[in-house]
């Protein structure tokens, strides 16, 4: 069939150098010619009719149909296909490299030609924009394109195997979909030398009911395309980010070896590493910063310190010859040849390193229950898998249930992306820190480096979903109240490690930004109705502090554990419940019937004095919340103020205005009451008050939170924006430098480099 697939399929070439704009007059259906002026090849189909060309977008695609086909596909029956292809045209003007201001020419003062920076933009043009910057990320080959098209589409690289297509070699890529289902979407990519050029040649094919769908998603990932000549970038093994720094004629020149960073959670920072009496400093494209020593985990030295004799004795096996390294004494012939060894094992480290930053290519860990994916680093890996481990030990220990068995059957995929930019892409699903989809098996979420306490809450809340699922797979539909209350219950586990260094999990601890939402209520009068907040449909960020409040109550509360704990099991059990059908293989159970059962099972006559004691409850644990609680609210809220859905315009505006006012109020309290001097708590009051446009205050935020820690890109980022804002663009750009060489596997920091550079840089943030 798949001879037969080939024949049907229309080719796409797309080439390292730029090509003509239009096709040659007379070109022979079905057969290959010769650009003569550029030296490369195309095979034209036997079928097709040209389709519109935008002869305005940088990046030219002119497409072919070719004729509808139906194969006999095993397990789905007589399948119709429609072949298309695209043709990538670059204009002949290429898109240039930014070019990287030398360090000295920058102003102390503002500067003019800040651009296009507005005051305010519609939601409408912030999308747009959002997506004339995202299809600027480049490509230095192929395989990097690849990686591109996989993180903006979702798509997955299940396997890559040798082929031939046309009687030429080829490497065939077949892909998943993030439903974990193998998609009808191939690709075949044929290298041909021609003239010492490289060709690629790409084709695809596409399920005729499916065809809008992947269609859409491969024309936004070819506009992410640039491919071009090596040399643009240096040397072969630069990253796409080395478009966005010095030339090599601009730089100074490197050193073999350069010094290494390597931070607790597994990152590598390049660099000139000087130790200080406090820490470190590191050099980064002309810029140096100061690193705490907490930040650090280890340093390699490019060139090691030389050895400083302090004994007699040392001085004398100096004098003879010899000096230290790694803790032994050795000549220093031979030291010279360890330390290169160590650089290329630690080179090949850094290597794997961005190769699994890849989206397509994460690292993987097959445990006894579970695969677990991620694009961080193996460090974190470790920690995801070991914390999964003991959350599936501490459900099976406090709700007395077996899931582990289910889950060795099912092996669910955990997936853990680097950042929410490239969370966002994969999962479509803005606003949300992670998400468990029963549909395809699968738990997503992303690593928030400003704050991993928020990652573990993430995975220990969704990982609940995940193991409530696998006490009742056919439970699909579970009520909202006691589905939420016990993921918050498990969410909130204290993690910490044994004398033995094994993980152990405390669940039940107060979640303060829920408690501090449920309490002010209370004391205003305004607390809703204990039974009323159970039985609801809706999902507002208000009701989960209802549904964690009294889900802990219970659990916590000695008359009630047992009790609650036995309602647990026979509701997720499904004994005794009405049962309505969700599709063919699925139950669900309202909340009203939820409840009802609930009231039945635990003997509540008195709704009002039950509500009293749990009042009373929240009260008195009020004294429990600390700063990083509310912290927490101060962030939930800002970030639930880009959430709000109104059609009035002024009363969008209005909920939002209120809802960031409170939310300034709960990082005020954090920070200047109960003293959480943390980096995260600064960086989300400076985002804060950028919304309230007080600048200035903004930008001593994020300098503050810069100071604490230095190593996170994202602040650089976000002071360049306000620094940008407030036309001081040579800083700007120098953050920006920083932000770069700090995280050079960010394909977007360059493309916003080279905004601010070009004077059209427009902050596009949001929550």
């Amino acid at each position: 069939m798949l001879k037969q697939l080939v024949k049907a399929l229309i080719v796409t070439v797309l080439m390292y150098f730029c090509f003509p704009a239009t096709l040659p007059d007379k070109v022979a259906l079905g057969g290959w010619f010769k650009c003569e002026d550029h030296g490369f090849w195309i095979r034209v189909p036997a079928e097709w009719s040209q389709g519109k060309v935008n002869s305005k977008d940088k990046h030219r695609v002119a497409w072919w149909l070719g004729p509808e086909m139906t194969e006999d596909v095993r397990g789905l029956g007589k399948v119709s296909f429609r072949a298309r292809a695209d043709i990538l045209w670059l204009e002949s003007k290429p898109m240039g490299s930014i070019t990287m201001p030398e360090k000295g020419t920058e102003t102390t003062g503002k500067d003019k030609g800040s651009g296009r920076e507005k005051d305010e933009i519609s939601e409408e043009e912030r999308k747009k924009l959002l997506n004339e910057r995202y299809g600027r990320i480049r490509a230095r080959d192929f395989e990097q394109w690849l990686g591109n098209f996989s993180g903006l589409t979702g798509l997955r690289m299940l396997e890559k195997k040798q082929t031939d297509v046309a009687g030429l070699p080829a490497v065939e890529y077949e892909f998943l979909s993030k439903t974990n289902r193998q998609v009808n979407f191939k690709h075949y990519a044929v290298s041909v030398n021609v003239s010492g050029m490289h060709e690629v040649v790409f084709l695809y094919s596409v399920l005729e009911n499916e065809y809008r769908k992947w269609n859409a998603l491969f024309q936004r990932a070819v506009n992410s395309l640039e491919i071009t000549s090596t040399e643009k970038f240096g040397n072969a093994g630069a990253s796409a980010h080395d478009a966005g720094r010095p030339s090599a004629k601009a730089a100074k020149p490197a050193a073999q070896y350069p010094d290494i960073l390597i931070t607790p959670h597994g990152s590598y920072i390049e660099g000139v590493v000087q130790e200080k009496h406090d820490g470190f400093q590191i050099e980064l494209g002309g810029e140096s910063i100061e690193v705490p020593a907490s930040l650090v985990r280890d340093v390699e030295y490019g060139t090691p310190p030389p050895f400083e004799p302090k004994t007699e004795k040392d001085k004398e096996r100096v004098a003879n010859g010899y000096t230290r390294f790694q803790d032994r004494w050795m000549l220093k012939s031979s030291c010279v040849i360890e330390i290169k060894k160590a650089r290329e094992r630690l080179r090949e480290k850094i290597d794997e390193l961005k190769k699994h930053s890849d989206p397509s290519n994460p690292w993987v860990r097959r445990t006894s229950l579970f695969t677990v994916e991620t694009t961080t680093s193996e460090e974190l890996l470790d920690r995801y898998c070991n914390v999964l481990d003991e959350l599936i030990d501490t459900f099976e220990e406090q709700l007395k249930v077996n899931v582990s068995r289910e889950a060795s059957k099912r092996k669910p995929t955990v997936r853990v992306f680097k950042d929410y930019r490239e969370y966002l892409r994969f999962s479509r699903m803005p606003g949300t820190g992670g998400y468990f989809s029963f549909s395809d098996n699968t738990l997503n979420l992303y690593h928030n480096f400003e704050d991993p306490g928020f990652t573990e809450w993430v995975l220990l809340h969704e990982g609940t979903h995940l193991l409530n699922f696998l006490y009742n797979t056919s439970f699909a539909g579970r009520p909202h109240w006691i589905e939420e209350g016990t993921a918050e219950y498990f969410g909130s586990c204290k993690i910490s490690t044994d004398r033995w260094g094994k993980l152990v999990l405390e669940p039940g601890q107060i979640l303060g930004n829920r408690l501090v939402l449920v309490a002010e209520r209370i004391q205003t009068g305004k607390v809703n109705k204990l039974r009323k907040a159970l039985a609801t449909d809706s999902y507002q960020y208000e009701d989960y502090a209802y549904w964690w409040s009294f889900t802990h109550f219970m659990i916590t509360h000695p008359r009630y554990k047992d009790r609650f704990l036995k309602f647990y099991k026979k509701l997720y059990s499904l004994r005794g419940f009405e049962k309505i059908m969700v599709g063919a293989d699925f139950y669900r159970v309202t909340p009203e019937e939820s409840v009802a059962k609930f009231e039945k099972n635990l003997g509540i006559s008195d709704w009002d004095a039950l509500q009293k004691e749990w009042e009373e409850f929240i009260l008195i644990n009020m004294k429990q919340v600390d700063g990083y609680g509310w912290m927490v609210l101060g962030r939930d809220l800002y970030n639930e103020s880009f959430r709000v859905k109104e059609k009035d315009k002024d009363k969008k505006k209005q909920k939002q205005d209120e809802l960031q006012e409170r939310a300034l109020d709960a990082l005020v309290k954090a920070i200047d009451e109960m003293g959480y001097n943390k980096a995260a708590s600064f960086y989300y009051r400076s985002m804060v008050y950028k919304e309230h446009k007080e600048f200035t205050k903004a930008l001593l935020d994020i300098e503050k939170a810069i100071e604490l820690n230095p190593l996170n890109e994202k602040f650089y980022q976000r002071r360049a924006s306000l620094l940008y804002k407030n036309g001081e663009k040579n800083a700007a750009i120098r953050d920006m430098r920083i932000a770069i060489a700090l995280n050079p596997l960010d394909l977007v920091l360059p493309v916003i480099l080279e905004e601010m550079m070009m004077g059209v840089y427009v902050d596009l943030s949001r929550g």
